[in-house]
């Protein structure tokens, strides 16, 4: 968030004069960080898609996992060993 937003809210929230008042700039504050996870628009919808869905697109397929788990190095003494 630009330093002037940062300012904006800060302000907002120490000229507030009740409680109600700073929960109102708070939930404005909530809103404008994470309105996103719940909107409607067609920006808010790919930001979903891609943070918060289920796919395992980013999980390593199997046959890289094996490649990886043949090269692991142990440097620790083996059980059995003196």
């Amino acid at each position: 968030m630009p330093k002037e937003q940062v300012e904006t809210f800060e302000l907002m929230y120490r000229r507030a004069r009740t409680e109600a008042e700073q929960n109102e700039v708070s939930k404005a504050l909530d809103t404008h960080m994470n309105g996103w996870k719940t909107g409607t628009d067609a920006w808010s919808r790919i930001l979903q898609d891609d943070f918060l869905s289920d796919d395992d697109e980013d999980e390593d397929p199997p046959a890289l996992k094996a490649a990886l788990a043949r090269s692991q190095v142990f440097l620790g003494r083996k059980p059995g060993a003196v």
